[in-house]
């Protein structure tokens, strides 16, 4: 699944928006970086923290893969 279709659509409507993407597979902690919105699969180990589900998680294996 890709968000990159609805991300374009998304700041086509607000033009004036500014969004810094980081890709990354670190935990990041939103209050000490001071990041407006974070996305992460998994659980949500901060309770303090509000999460809203975007979408279910679905894992693929690659018995190839090591």
């Amino acid at each position: 699944m890709s968000f990159r279709p609805a991300l374009e659509i998304f700041l086509a409507e607000h033009p004036d928006l500014h969004i810094e993407l980081d890709l990354t597979e670190r935990l990041a902690d939103p209050v000490l970086e001071r990041l407006d919105a974070v996305i992460r699969i998994g659980r949500l180990a901060d309770i303090n923290l509000i999460a809203t589900k975007l979408a279910d998680q679905k894992r693929f294996g690659n018995p190839a893969a090591r």
